[in-house]
């Protein structure tokens, strides 16, 4: 877990002019401590990835409920996870310009402030054989609030994708916001919500950053990392914000500490690792036996469920999900042909 990645990491570096680089971590360390731990399992990231190509219209409409659990939490996931949703999708998942490393896990400290979020990205980045957890340098900031939108041109809803190649909920997504006038501004005005701002807790080793390597290349690398994590929040956290506050997609199962390693782990003087709370996609009674039928499995009714949409209404957010959508099933599943006649 990244979390456990984090507590664990002690980072030897230290710069020019004597700073330390493990000293910027331990404020978000301590944050860390007390914020509600979440961690979404495959099935749950498709399905959070699949509300993310939801109409925008919709995604707004569903913000007045997509309220933190607790205070302060902390969510985290598989960045090969969710590759693999978008793939699924039809994305083309273009790898980001100027990228060097290979993003293995992220995960999104997220505190309520009332009429915005405060959110802290923080990932588990591979450099060649090398694998080493950081804190964004850029702090992002949601506002939860009406905001009012810039003047210009909206955002480009291809810019990180290639058009050709593009299919499937992907490519009807992208069509729709660059034909639909009121798709478009509803677009504009999610990506506006995610604002950013310079890490505080990172200034001391900012400093240190531009007198070892200029301040134009520190401030590229924190607006890459800003665009980074605005598109990761609005692809997986929003999405997942949104289906914990539906009253029927998901279930939270805890995941207790390892007792027996934790003790192991003492003995060699290294930090214990943390229970944390699962995300899952919740299969009610009916589909849970249809999943025990013969020729029948939970990844398969799975993958139907996934396909399904959520609908907003006065008094909450419900996931819909009215059948079984075999042809729609990921092409991986090799699932042998045969005809079924499912019923709900």
């Amino acid at each position: 877990m990244l979390v456990d990645m984090l507590r664990e990491q002690q980072l030897d570096f230290t710069y020019e002019d004597g700073y330390r680089a493990q000293e910027a971590f331990e404020p978000v360390k301590a944050r860390l401590e007390k914020a509600f731990v979440y961690v979404l399992d495959s099935n749950a990231m498709a399905l959070a990835a699949n509300v993310a190509l939801s109409k925008p219209s919709s995604l707004l409409s569903a913000l007045p409920f997509a309220k933190l659990p607790f205070p302060r939490v902390f969510i985290e996931f598989s960045n090969e996870d969710l590759k693999r949703s978008m793939a699924g999708l039809g994305s083309t998942n273009i790898r980001p310009p100027h990228t060097a490393t290979r993003l293995i896990r992220s995960g999104f400290l997220i505190e309520d402030l009332g009429d915005h979020l405060l959110v802290d990205y923080i990932m588990a980045q591979q450099y060649e054989e090398k694998t080493v957890v950081e804190l964004s340098p850029a702090q992002g900031v949601f506002d939860l609030a009406d905001v009012e939108l810039p003047d210009g041109s909206a955002p480009n809803p291809f810019s990180s994708e290639r058009p050709e190649a593009i299919s499937g909920k992907m490519q009807e997504h992208l069509s729709l916001i660059a034909k639909s006038p009121l798709e478009g501004r509803c677009y504009h005005n999610l990506q506006v919500r995610f604002r950013w701002r310079p890490h505080p807790d990172l200034a001391r080793m900012s400093l240190s950053q531009k007198r070892m390597m200029g301040s134009d290349q520190v401030e590229a690398i924190r607006e890459r990392q800003a665009a980074e994590a605005r598109r990761l929040f609005n692809l997986a956290i929003l999405p997942t914000l949104i289906l914990l506050n539906c009253r029927n997609a998901v279930e939270v199962n805890r995941v207790d500490a390892p007792e027996k390693l934790n003790k192991q782990r003492a003995k060699k003087n290294k930090p214990p690792l943390s229970g944390y709370n699962e995300i899952r996609i919740k299969l009610n009674a009916a589909r849970q036996r249809m999943a025990s039928r013969p020729g029948g499995s939970v990844r398969e009714m799975t993958a139907a469920y996934v396909t399904g949409h959520f609908k907003v209404r006065r008094s909450g957010i419900f996931w819909w999900s009215p059948h079984v959508r075999m042809g729609s099933l990921p092409a991986d599943m090799s699932l042998p042909p045969k005809i079924r006649k499912v019923t709900a």
